[in-house]
């Protein structure tokens, strides 16, 4: 059944999910047509439908049916979401007799992908996609597999991508067999948008193998995500694993970069916390939840102040063209780990220093604007403290801008860290990616 259709102009767009008892009778698309008989799920999208959509999301459909989709079946398909959760139908899928899924791959006007897939190797690569077209990539599974198969094969071949997210997990970062050594290094001019989520890779202490070989020269945006950031964790460093350093010098060669999350909700080292901002300092945005080492953050853009206490000496200033902060209060439940953490309050006490301290009329690029997001209503009575530090601020000069939380997610469990609350004010992927979450 259509779960829900929206309309972008007069371009139609379809957002599909069907349960599995749906998919019954065997129809044919048309009375002389060569294609397999297929469910009803595929005759409903039959001509002259199928022609005109240019967006669809296809969650819990079996994939019997979206193999039995033919070649060119959506010749004005701008925007896909394809969900293939269920591992153990991909497990036993006889891919031989049902050929691969490959109605998309000849959609001359398709530019974005979201994808959730259980496994990404070459054994399983069973979905075809226009590469060289894409100019938007969405990796949306938080695999425990390595992600190299699809990073030497696709991505190379992706060369107008503007936007790619993507998970990492351990064998990203430790490099056993030497396959990277050989890889070419390779150059992806177009590419702006940069999110890479380790969930399942662990605690990040160094850099991941495939920014040794890509290189982005026009980098605006990254996202960085995880269990932890702990340059100092060296039992989480092998033998054959990029150090500490060579990440940094990636972040110093961003000279375009303006926008960088860090969501780190397990382990955040402050003196990794440093390395990281004093190597992005062209950075004008910075988007972070709430969690338990938020003080961290902000005591080290805090002018004064000092990352780690037991170091006395004056700070320099991080990330001195800072103009805009996004602070995200949310709870998180972090993938095959479910570690559920409660919301943790945006503090006031430290609010107000860094903001202070950011605003005076000696510094070359002061703080123009705050951003508290996700907020319940509690958050914002009157009387609480964050309220009259909100009123304190704007006196002072300074935009404070209070987002209130969806009600209709309240109370609800995240499914994993993959897609937090970025996704909805992300202008790429706000509209697009709303049913991927």
């Amino acid at each position: 059944m259509i779960h829900s259709a929206i309309s972008r102009g007069s371009i139609p767009e379809v957002f599909w999910t069907i349960p599995r008892q749906d998919s019954g009778t065997q129809r044919r698309l048309a009375p002389k047509s060569r294609c397999k008989p297929v469910s009803n799920f595929t005759y409903s999208l039959s001509k002259p439908f199928n022609k005109l959509l240019t967006g669809i999301a296809l969650k819990a459909v079996a994939l019997k049916d979206i193999t039995a989709l033919p070649r060119r079946f959506f010749p004005k398909l701008e925007r896909l979401i394809l969900c293939l959760e269920d591992r153990t139908e991909f497990e036993n899928f006889d891919w031989i007799m049902n050929d691969e899924v490959k109605a998309f791959a000849h959609s001359p006007t398709l530019t974005h992908v979201a994808l959730k897939r259980p496994f990404r190797n070459a054994e399983t690569d069973h979905i075809q996609l226009p590469w060289k077209q894409l100019t938007h990539f969405v990796e949306g599974s938080l695999h425990t597999n390595s992600a190299r198969y699809f990073l030497t094969t696709y991505l190379p071949m992706a060369t107008q991508l503007r936007f790619l997210a993507l998970t990492l997990s351990v064998a990203d970062f430790d490099d056993y067999a030497n396959r990277w050594c050989s890889f070419p290094s390779t150059t992806m001019p177009n590419l702006e948008s940069l999110s890479i989520d380790s969930t399942v890779g662990g605690v990040i202490a160094g850099c991941p193998w495939f920014l040794t070989k890509f290189n982005f020269p026009n980098l605006r945006s990254l996202r960085l995500s995880g269990l932890g950031l702990d340059f100092e964790s060296l039992d989480m460093v092998g033998a054959n694993h990029p150090p500490a350093e060579v990440l940094l010098d990636k972040l110093r060669g961003f000279t375009r970069l303006q926008y960088l999350s860090l969501i780190f909700p397990g382990v955040l080292n402050g003196r990794t916390l440093k390395q990281i901002l004093d190597a992005t300092p062209h950075v004008t945005v910075l988007d972070t939840p709430v969690f338990l080492h938020f003080p961290k953050v902000l005591l080290a853009l805090t002018g004064g102040f000092n990352a780690e206490a037991d170091d006395t000496r004056p700070a320099q200033i991080l990330l001195p063209r800072l103009q805009k902060l996004v602070l995200t209060v949310q709870s998180v439940e972090i993938g095959p780990l479910v570690i559920w953490r409660d919301r943790h309050p945006i503090e006031p006490d430290l609010l107000v220093p860094f903001a202070r301290s950011r605003i005076g009329s000696n510094l070359e690029t002061p703080l123009k604007k705050i951003s508290l997001c996700n907020l319940h209503p509690e958050d914002v009575d009157e009387e609480d403290t964050l309220m009259e530090a909100v009123r304190t601020l704007r006196e002072e000069g300074l935009e404070v801008e209070i987002n209130m939380e969806d009600e209709s997610r309240r109370g609800m469990r995240p499914e994993c860290a993959t897609f937090p609350r970025w996704v909805e004010r992300d202008p790429d992927t706000k509209d697009w990616l709303s049913m991927f979450v």
